[in-house]
């Protein structure tokens, strides 16, 4: 975690988070890369922790993670590699299991299903799961947003009972319309729970 990357000029690329607009030569430890992708949505990032890890070796532990629909297979923002087909998938179910084994502290063990809790608690993106919500409602989720993508997933502290939600959207141009879709369904479930 500890490991520092240098930023590339190359690296930058468009869409959420700051690394885009920092100098290149500035240099991140991977656990900042990590912080920033999930509470930023840094996609350059991401993209610095897919070059650093390689795609082998991500889908690999995903498949150990027991991970079964979910495979990488571009970097984000590549739309020329989406155009051309490849794209990378995931589905409800999955990230339901893998947000379900860090809650429960069953992710490698309880001190790393701990460290990724504390990340999805500070997720900065309330546009979504937390919109509609109590204010107080404490939500530990992450967020995904790319041209006619748009999801939300986390663990929702409610008082009655804690609860997982998991809304990912394709197709819909307009991510307000998507966005908004989610706030409601997350609403309904918690207003279920009361």
């Amino acid at each position: 975690l500890q490991k520092k990357i240098k930023l590339k000029a190359s690296d930058k690329i468009s869409g959420s988070g700051e690394l885009k607009n920092m100098p290149a030569g500035s240099q991140y430890s991977a656990e900042e890369l990590i912080r920033r992708m999930i509470t930023l949505s840094d996609n350059t990032a991401t993209n610095m922790l897919i070059e650093l890890l390689g795609f082998p070796y991500l889908n690999s532990s995903f498949k150990e993670f027991g991970l079964r629909h979910t495979n990488l297979s571009r970097k984000m923002m590549d739309f020329q590699d989406r155009k051309n087909g490849v794209e990378n998938y995931t589905t409800a179910e999955d990230i339901s299991y893998i947000l379900e084994k860090i809650y429960r502290n069953k992710l490698c063990n309880s001190f790393v299903s701990r460290k990724c809790l504390k990340l999805l608690l500070k997720q900065k993106a309330r546009d979504r799961i937390p919109a509609q919500l109590p204010r107080q409602t404490v939500v530990a989720h992450k967020t995904g947003l790319e041209a006619w993508v748009c999801h939300d997933a986390g663990i929702v502290f409610a008082p009655k009972g804690n609860l997982l939600v998991c809304v990912l959207t394709k197709g819909v141009a307009n991510s307000k319309v998507s966005k908004k879709y989610i706030s409601n369904i997350a609403l309904e479930v918690y207003n279920s729970y009361r």
